[in-house]
């Protein structure tokens, strides 16, 4: 399959996942308003300033909620690529050469020497199973999304897909998470892996302008993963990463079809809780600790969170996470250190620890998982990757502790 064609030899567009979703179509009188609002404000400056103000603070906020929208330039994209199609074509790195794709799998161990042979080793059998193709979809209105998928050598349509929705600072071909092909190989579960890039960011087009963008997105790689893998509804699985875990958990609650796993990672209840605490501790951090800066954290986190809600780039991930699990068995994963989303923004918190596994790192990884909390690597922590690919593969309900 070509990077830019589907299974028809064109690029497959989706249907709106609602028909609540679709655009109402724009009337005379509201598009006569609209030309004479736009002519006003040219006369009138001091509405074209605040026009142009407010357009300023969509775009601040679209992007401290999705930074990877101005993260990656052109050559850093060219070169993930470059290194991507280096790996997975199984050429030999010449000296020097540094690979991304193996310096992430040598982290999953603690000692470099056991890291690179395990990163050997694990390339190997990840090529020997695994098949990357690239494809695009178009969403409803006309976005091209950028999809990588990784097919299992022995998949068939009767097989799981999991769908991965990306952290904020990700571009799909980084694969920041190989536990799903990994724990596919060890468990003789054949699988195809899914990933794809948010609107403005990597492989895909359009941009980043309100939060259902993400779920219409997502609604979109749902369709390619049916029409192009064939694979059944209720073996469509969500993994939610980060921010991804609102986009996931909004895209299965469109469809109650959709009765595959779902597994949410170290993510929030909503958007702005999330923001609120980010701000004060970034502020604290400028501002120091004293009064006059407590004062001041307050207020700007408070105002940096009403932004997110008012400017529409909030997810309620406690409401959507109720919706996902009258459908289908959900799994929150959560950090006990978390520094990015801490506990009480998380998700975990919000629904009172319901199913949930809190990582538990392994003997000589404690300090490593502790620095790099919310980005530990799953490899990490006791059975962690294990118990989240006998989830997916044979997902069961489960018990409402910390495993």
């Amino acid at each position: 399959m070509s990077s830019a064609v589907s299974i028809q030899n064109r690029i497959l567009q989706a249907p709106w996942p609602s028909e609540d979703l679709k655009p109402v179509p724009e009337t005379r009188c509201q598009r006569i308003g609209r030309i004479f609002w736009n002519i006003i404000s040219v006369l009138i400056p001091f509405i074209l300033i605040g026009r142009f103000i407010n357009g300023l603070l969509n775009r601040i906020v679209s992007i401290a909620v999705l930074p990877a929208q101005v993260m990656f330039n052109p050559e850093e994209i060219a070169q993930i690529k470059y290194q991507f199609q280096r790996f997975w074509s199984g050429e030999v790195a010449p000296a020097g050469e540094k690979n991304f794709i193996l310096q992430s799998l040598a982290a999953h161990k603690s000692d470099s020497d056991e890291g690179a042979a395990y990163a050997l080793s694990t390339a190997n059998q990840l090529r020997a199973h695994f098949k990357p193709e690239h494809d695009e979809v178009l969403t409803p209105d006309g976005v091209k999304i950028g999809i990588t998928c990784f097919r299992h050598k022995d998949a068939d349509a009767s097989s799981p897909t999991v769908i991965h929705f990306n952290g904020n600072g990700e571009y799909s071909r980084m694969v920041t998470d190989y536990w799903p092909m990994i724990q596919s190989i060890q468990q003789g579960t054949p699988c195809n892996y899914v990933l794809f890039d948010y609107p403005g960011v990597g492989d895909s087009e359009g941009s980043f302008r309100k939060d259902i963008d993400l779920p219409i997105a997502g609604s979109s790689v749902v369709y390619w993963v049916q029409q192009t893998l064939q694979t059944s509804s209720d073996k469509i699985c969500f993994d939610g990463k980060s921010l991804g875990g609102g986009p996931a958990l909004a895209t299965q609650a469109l469809n109650p079809e959709l009765t595959g796993a779902h597994i949410n990672r170290v993510s929030y209840s909503t958007v702005s809780a999330a923001t609120r605490i980010i701000a004060k501790k970034l502020i604290h951090n400028i501002f120091g600790e004293g009064r006059c800066a407590t004062g001041l954290a307050k207020m700007l986190s408070n105002w940096a969170a009403s932004q997110v809600t008012k400017r529409g780039f909030d997810f309620n991930s406690l409401d959507l996470y109720n919706k996902v699990k009258a459908q289908a068995p959900i799994l929150i994963v959560r950090h006990p250190h978390d520094q990015v989303i801490e506990t009480p923004a998380s998700l975990q918190e919000a629904v009172n620890h319901d199913q949930f596994l809190e990582l538990q790192a392994k003997p000589g990884y404690a300090l490593d998982s502790l620095e790099a909390n919310h980005n530990a690597h799953l490899e990490w922590h006791v059975d962690a990757a294990e118990t989240l690919g006998r989830f997916v593969f044979a997902p069961v309900q489960v018990q409402a502790d910390a495993m």
